[in-house]
């Protein structure tokens, strides 16, 4: 081989290993800020289920009981069942993008 062929080899070879070293530190980061996302998902995880939906439970049956006995309004207890729906439907939400970041972590250890 001539000179210049060796030269274009050589700097065809740097430039594949300068992409796999950027390919796999973009990688290393993606997968870093992957863990962190699903950190702070489980945490919104376990504060809805040990938290926020215990204690709803426990205003919404407050809430049936005094409209049961004619101390609140109806409007009252509608708007408390909303309130229960639009938080479930949150900590579902979390469910789901604990699942999505799961997936993409999985993803990235498999390549």
């Amino acid at each position: 081989m001539t000179k210049p062929k060796l030269q274009a080899l050589e700097f065809q070879r740097e430039s594949a290993n300068q992409m796999a070293l950027h390919t796999s530190q973009n990688l290393k980061n993606r997968l870093s800020s992957l863990k962190f996302q699903h950190q702070n998902y489980l945490h919104q995880y376990q504060s809805y289920k040990n938290e926020a939906l215990p204690s709803l439970k426990k205003a919404i049956d407050q809430v049936h009981l005094s409209y049961s006995k004619g101390e609140s309004n109806y409007m009252e207890y509608l708007q408390m069942l909303q309130t229960k729906s639009d938080l479930e439907m949150k900590y579902l939400e979390t469910i789901y993008q604990i699942n999505l970041t799961i997936i993409d972590i999985q993803s990235i250890l498999n390549q």
